[in-house]
């Protein structure tokens, strides 16, 4: 009986240690010299060097680091997970992880946004352009799809006419047809999966999906998106 209330005492005491251990952490502080930017901790250490154009810190407790309009990624202890490489968006950017993925920009040769998955150690998972696949929502902003429930949305063909969602080892799983573009400007009109359910923009009206791509009854969608 005393082993066992041992045992929980010392528990207690580990969660409570990694819970001030990540508070700790999530009381860095941004700070700013010479118009560039780093981090410091709780104590005032420098964890991150005052070396960039922006840093920012993102509800999964990482800190985006962007220099010379390049975005990477550090953990909450100033490791560098992802030395500045992609693409930022020259608006604020709203750097967040969606299904476990980040979206972010890479370019290409021919100065095209191409947007490509990372996971929170910085390693680039999937890249929907080596499967014939664009995630890229707005062309001139960059903006780029996110996964939900496993899928995004994509489109593809040789004018990418074609709409579609991916799952994340970039297959094809819904081809949606007759897909009305012009009801969302430059944006996909394909919504974010919620509970099992889109919205998709089809012959000027919005209907609903399932995750097999079969149409669903609308009352039942809103049923399911309450």
């Amino acid at each position: 009986m005393k082993s066992q209330m041992k045992f929980k005492i010392i528990i207690f005491f580990l969660i409570i240690g990694l819970v001030y251990c990540i508070g700790y952490a999530s009381a860095a502080v941004i700070f700013k010299v010479n118009g560039k930017y780093g981090l410091k901790d709780q104590s005032g250490k420098v964890i991150i060097n005052p070396i960039y154009n922006k840093v920012q810190k993102t509800p999964e407790g990482l800190i985006v680091i962007i220099k010379n309009n390049k975005l990477g990624l550090a953990d909450n202890q100033g490791k560098i997970l992802l030395e500045p490489k992609y693409k930022a968006n020259l608006l604020e950017y709203k750097f967040h992880f969606s299904d476990g993925l980040a979206a972010v920009i890479k370019e290409t040769k021919d100065k095209l946004n191409n947007c490509v998955y990372i996971d929170k150690t910085g390693k680039e998972i999937l890249d929907p352009t080596k499967y014939g696949y664009s995630t890229v929502q707005d062309e001139t902003y960059g903006s780029c799809s996110d996964f939900s429930e496993g899928l995004a949305p994509v489109n593809f063909g040789v004018n990418w006419e074609n709409y579609g969602y991916i799952n994340k080892q970039g297959k094809l799983v819904i081809k949606l047809k007759n897909i009305d573009d012009l009801m969302c400007g430059d944006a996909l009109c394909l919504g974010s999966f919620k509970d099992g359910v889109a919205a998709v923009a089809i012959d000027g009206k919005w209907v609903y999906i399932d995750k097999n791509g079969k149409f669903i009854n609308e009352n039942k969608a809103l049923r399911k998106n309450k």
